[in-house]
């Protein structure tokens, strides 16, 4: 626990010194964002000419009306938050390993090219990408079939096999961008590492994802709520999941990246 304290505080204190970090991260967050208020707007007019089609196919005309269009939100979203992860966010936490890397060599961070260099190597990181999401879901389906009504239990299960899996392959992003290893080569390594810093990787991911508790809570509870509140709130809890992602993903981006320079990157 001490040494993950130590890597946050140097995340922090990056972050502090150089803003522009945070760049690859906001520009995540506000395409989730917008993707969020055009699903909103998919009933509306021009938005519907694309979206209503399809809506109108596999849900139902009702789910192009209010308020059953809000009700239908948080299962779009979710779709188009896993197409933004697969495209523009792990892009963009390869451009982060990159400036990260600059950084730490005492040099001027340069989001240009590190988006130029992650554009080069995407095949190899959305390679990484669909092993951690596949294997994240099949072992989701089979908690999901061992905890069926208990919310709390589910979300705290599902966390730690999110956490697992994502420490297996976390440092492969950093082994293909700084280390300019290939696909194959960048999964060995990123395993190996991981297993000399098993303890420390699964707390570096682990407790930042605690802070997307609330956002769980509250969807697990939007049929209560729905009681007291317009049915609104699902976009008020949706767009607090956006920007507690954000800091979920700095967290569990740049952190590990630092820990992977420190103790054994090139």
């Amino acid at each position: 626990m001490r040494e993950a304290i130590k890597i946050w505080g140097k995340t922090l204190g990056i972050f502090k010194k150089y803003p522009k970090l945070f760049l690859p991260f906001l520009f995540v967050a506000l395409v989730d964002g917008f993707f969020l208020y055009l699903l909103y707007l998919a009933p509306q007019r021009p938005v519907s000419f694309v979206l209503a089609p399809w809506i109108r196919r596999f849900f139902g005309e009702k789910f192009l009306h209010y308020p059953y269009n809000l009700y239908l939100l948080p299962q779009l979203y979710r779709y188009s938050h896993i197409f933004v992860g697969a495209t523009l966010g792990i892009l963009m936490s390869a451009v982060a390993s990159f400036m990260i890397k600059e950084i730490l060599e005492n040099k001027r961070p340069n989001m240009l090219i590190g988006s130029l260099l992650s554009l080069r190597r995407y095949f190899s990181l959305f390679g990484v990408w669909v092993i951690t999401f596949s294997l994240s879901f099949f072992l989701l389906r089979m908690v999901r079939k061992i905890i069926t009504n208990h919310h709390l239990l589910f979300f705290l299960f599902s966390l730690f096999v999110v956490a697992v899996v994502a420490s297996f392959f976390i440092y492969a992003i950093p082994a293909i961008i700084i280390e300019r290893r290939g696909f194959f080569s960048s999964i060995g390594r990123s395993i190996s590492f991981f297993k000399k810093f098993i303890l420390v990787t699964l707390i570096l991911n682990l407790v930042p994802s605690l802070l997307y508790f609330p956002v769980t809570a509250l969807k697990s509870k939007v049929s209560f709520l729905l009681h007291f509140s317009p049915p609104e709130i699902i976009i008020g809890v949706l767009s607090l999941g956006v920007v507690i992602s954000l800091i979920i993903d700095i967290f569990t981006t740049a952190s590990p990246v630092i820990l992977f320079l420190e103790k054994g990157g090139k």
